[in-house]
C-alpha cells in the first residue's frame, strides 16, 4: 500500500554485504566508527560509515588487507566528513549562497588545505588569513 502522500516510503539502499572472510574484520572497524559516531556524529554517519567499510571489504583487491583498523576507521570517516562538507558564504546583501566542495586532491586532505580553499572562496587575502 503508498503512503497517503503518494510518496514511496523511504529505504535504505547501501549494502552492508561482505565477502567471505571479511565479517570479522568489518565487525571489528564498524566497531571503531560506531563508536565514534555515537560520541561526535550521529547514526547516519555510522550507517554511511559501515557501507563504505563494506564497500572497501568487497574492492579487490581491498584496500583493507593491509593497515591499521584504527587508522582505517579515520580515514573512511575523514573522507566522509569531506564529503558532506557545505560551506555557506553570505554578504551584507545578499542571500547565503552555497560553496561547492573542493577539488578532491591531496593538497585539500588537511587543515591547512582547507583553510586555504575557504579562504579562496571567500575571497579572502594572506593578510586576513594570518
Amino acid at each position: 500500500m503508498m503512503p497517503a502522500s503518494g510518496n514511496l516510503p523511504m529505504t535504505n539502499t547501501r549494502s552492508t554485504k561482505v565477502p567471505k572472510g571479511w565479517e570479522e574484520f568489518y565487525t571489528a572497524l564498524a566497531g571503531v566508527t560506531d563508536r565514534f559516531c555515537a560520541e561526535h556524529l550521529n547514526d547516519e554517519y555510522a550507517d554511511l560509515a559501515r557501507s563504505a567499510i563494506a564497500a572497501l571489504c568487497r574492492k579487490r583487491p581491498s584496500p583493507l588487507a593491509s593497515g591499521n583498523l584504527q587508522t582505517w576507521g579515520c580515514a573512511v570517516l575523514y573522507a566522509l566528513g569531506l564529503k558532506s562538507l557545505c560551506v555557506h558564504i553570505a554578504t551584507d546583501d545578499a542571500l547565503p549562497v552555497e560553496v561547492p566542495p573542493p577539488p578532491s586532491r591531496r593538497k585539500y586532505w588537511t587543515r591547512k588545505g582547507i583553510a586555504e580553499w575557504l579562504a579562496d572562496a571567500e575571497g579572502m587575502t594572506d593578510d586576513e588569513t594570518h
